[in-house]
C-alpha cells in the first residue's frame, strides 16, 4: 500500500507543478534565469514535490552539487535579511558570515554567479 504522500504526489495538479517545474529548469538552461515560487495550501505536499524533483535531479547526475537550482526555504518573517539567510543557507552558505543584509545579499549573488545558477525554487512562499 502506498503512502498519502505518494498518492499526493501523483495527483493531476502535482503532475502539472512538477511539469511547470520542468520547463521552467529547461527554460532556465536555455539562458533565462528563473524564480519559481511555489505556492499552495498548507500540508499538502509542496515541500515534498519539491524535494523529489531535486532528488531526481541529484539521482540523474543534472545538479549534484553545482547549486545550479537552488531551493530555498522561504522563513516565516519576511525581513529583508532573514530571506537573504534563506538564500545564503539554500546555496550552502553560512550567513552569520555577514555582518548585514546587503553584504550578505552581494555574497549570494557572487556565489549564484559562481556557480551558474539557472533556478531560484522558493518554497513557503505563503508565509
Amino acid at each position: 500500500m502506498s503512502s498519502i504522500a505518494g498518492q499526493l504526489i501523483n495527483h493531476e495538479r502535482f503532475v502539472s507543478v512538477r511539469t511547470a517545474l520542468q520547463h521552467a529548469l529547461e527554460r532556465a538552461r536555455q539562458g533565462d534565469p528563473q524564480i519559481l515560487p511555489i505556492i499552495g495550501p498548507t500540508r499538502v505536499g509542496k515541500s515534498k514535490l519539491i524535494s523529489r524533483f531535486a532528488d531526481g535531479l541529484q539521482l540523474s547526475g543534472t545538479d549534484t552539487k553545482s547549486r545550479k537550482v537552488v531551493f530555498v526555504m522561504t522563513p516565516k518573517h519576511l525581513t529583508g535579511r532573514a530571506v537573504v539567510d534563506a538564500c545564503l543557507a539554500g546555496i550552502g552558505m553560512r550567513a552569520e558570515l555577514y555582518s548585514n543584509h546587503v553584504m550578505a545579499m552581494q555574497a549570494f549573488i557572487r556565489a549564484a554567479n559562481k556557480h551558474q545558477t539557472e533556478l531560484i525554487i522558493f518554497d513557503e512562499t505563503q508565509h
